[in-house]
């Protein structure tokens, strides 16, 4: 096809996801000069520093003022963490971040001998958008203390030990390194779906940005939830203008929670294999690991599937079976105060019938309103759990799409990672397909605004097997076709486009990553 065909698709839908990027509100600010990673660098004793110019200057005093709300985290596991011993906040919910960079307890000084609960996640258990004594583990902390009496014994304090879009790896990681000083005795561990993406980092102003995750075997295909819902929420913009509306069954499968290729397996496996660390060294100590699981999301199924393999003797809390927009802060999905007490009085009521937290003579738990008590989520057996997690990957089955088609929107959840905000590929890119038939289509465009980056191989392969490769330049549409091995043809399709070289292009004032431009990725008949 002529580059025309090109420009078709990088006229009203690219023009269109710079306008709607402006409008999404995301938990974070994301970095626009992400640089490239150090390749064969040399030994640091051998490095001598650059002068530093006038720029250089300017950088470094930013930097030292630190207006955003984050700090670097010297463990590259854990990323980033608040700006420590600062008043901070999000959307309206007020923040004190103590000296390790977590959210301060609001409470009076930690009693000698107090039994120590910790509230381990992201977000959710941060409390995004709250105050600090609106937040989920000073509402534990209280409702306990009025349950049990001031003269129960031992007293019980609650820490936050959560940080917006941490993953998995962050939270756990995060808590090992200062176990030493936090010294839990409960663990509640608070999973939401982004745990399965990339761990973030932050820029010299203190603000997100999103980097390689060293920890993964594939660094530089940068798998972040903020990005993929972006990318939904622009394409279903542009196709509702288009007067062809995205339904949702046209988007497809969620890539990353669906659990049917190696890519969303292999990050489960992780989550999974994170918590029994942190379970084996929580015991060693004497000290309990709690699960909580708050709602309705296929993924909490799926990794309690994992857990009741693993540790089957974790405790589970359940919350919330279903969510309602009352539930949360309204302009934001995040739970509001209202709702993180009601999950507070339910956990303080688990952690007292449990045995795990002493009873005393204090006041009955606060009564729950209706409408919560409706929607709460009963206990399940082992056997509920795999039923349910094997219903959950059954649904992502029947929504997969054979074809991801970044023209029309088509398929756009299935994209797994690597794609920047306005549809250009990074460092590497991956989708998912459903296995439609025995041949594998890709169509692929150079980037038009820097020529001198042609000629670009971009790479195929299926997972780690290689199909072969595009040679990209000029403006034109490139086709490829291969053959979908015999072995492969029973199952979903994990398709990765790995380009040879990238570079800086210039984006709503700042600088991104990209490298060519995706234009479909098909499973067709020949």
């Amino acid at each position: 096809m002529s580059a025309p065909g090109s420009r078709a698709w990088t006229g009203p839908l690219l023009g269109a996801v710079v306008l709607g990027l402006g409008l999404l509100v995301a938990e974070g600010v994301v970095s626009l000069a992400l640089g490239r990673p150090l390749l064969g660098a040399e030994r640091v004793s051998e490095v001598q520093p650059a002068p530093r110019g006038p720029k250089d200057a300017e950088r470094f005093e930013a930097a030292a003022a630190n207006a955003g709300i984050y700090a670097a985290h010297p463990d590259p596991e854990v990323g980033y963490v608040l700006r420590g011993e600062a008043d901070l906040a999000i959307f309206d919910g007020l923040i004190s971040s103590d000296e390790l960079g977590m959210r301060k307890r609001a409470g009076p000084e930690i009693p000698e001998g107090a039994l120590r609960v910790v509230l381990l996640g992201d977000s959710v258990a941060f409390g995004y958008g709250v105050n600090d004594d609106e937040c989920l583990a000073h509402q534990l902390e209280t409702v306990l203390a009025a349950a049990r009496g001031e003269e129960a014994e031992p007293p019980v304090i609650c820490l936050t030990v959560a940080v917006p879009s941490w993953n998995h790896r962050a939270a756990v990681r995060f808590l090992l390194d200062h176990e030493h000083v936090l010294q839990p005795d409960i663990v509640l561990y608070v999973p939401v779906h982004n745990d399965l993406a990339d761990v973030s980092s932050v820029n010299a102003v203190g603000a997100r940005r999103q980097a390689p995750d060293l920890s993964s075997p594939h660094p530089l295909l940068e798998v972040v939830v903020s990005r993929s819902v972006a990318l939904t929420d622009v394409a279903r913009a542009v196709a509702e203008k288009r007067g062809e509306p995205l339904e949702e069954v046209d988007l497809g499968a969620d890539a990353l929670t669906a659990d049917l290729t190696a890519e969303s397996r292999r990050r489960y496996d992780e989550n999974a294999a994170s918590l029994v660390l942190l379970s084996q060294r929580l015991e060693a100590r004497g000290a309990r690991l709690v699960l909580v699981h708050t709602g309705n999301h296929g993924y909490g199924w799926i990794l309690r599937e994992r857990l009741a393999e693993l540790l089957p003797d974790l405790p589970v809390m359940s919350l919330l079976a279903s969510s309602t927009k009352a539930f949360s802060l309204g302009f934001d999905p995040h739970p509001n105060a209202r709702t993180l007490g009601v999950w507070a009085t339910w956990l303080a009521d688990a952690l007292l019938e449990r045995g795990m937290v002493t009873r005393g003579m204090g006041r009955a738990l606060p009564a729950v309103p209706e409408e919560y008590t409706q929607r709460r989520r009963a206990p399940v057996h082992a056997r509920e759990v795999r039923r349910r997690a094997a219903a959950e990957r059954e649904k992502a089955t029947r929504r997969l799409l054979p074809e991801v088609d970044l023209r029309t929107g088509r398929g756009i959840r299935q994209v797994l990672g690597g794609l920047n905000q306005d549809g250009t590929a990074r460092m590497h890119t991956a989708v998912i397909l459903a296995a439609a038939g025995p041949e594998l289509h890709v169509v692929c465009a150079p980037l038009t605004n820097r020529p001198d980056l042609a000629p670009l191989t971009v790479t195929v392969r299926l997972e780690d097997q290689v199909l072969g490769t595009l040679q990209l330049e000029g403006t034109g549409l490139v086709h490829g076709r291969w053959p979908v091995p015999e072995s492969r043809r029973g199952g979903p399709l994990e398709v990765h486009l790995v380009p040879d070289d990238w570079v800086l292009v210039s984006y709503q004032g700042g600088w991104q990553v990209a490298s060519f431009r995706p234009v479909a990725v098909r499973c067709v008949q020949r």
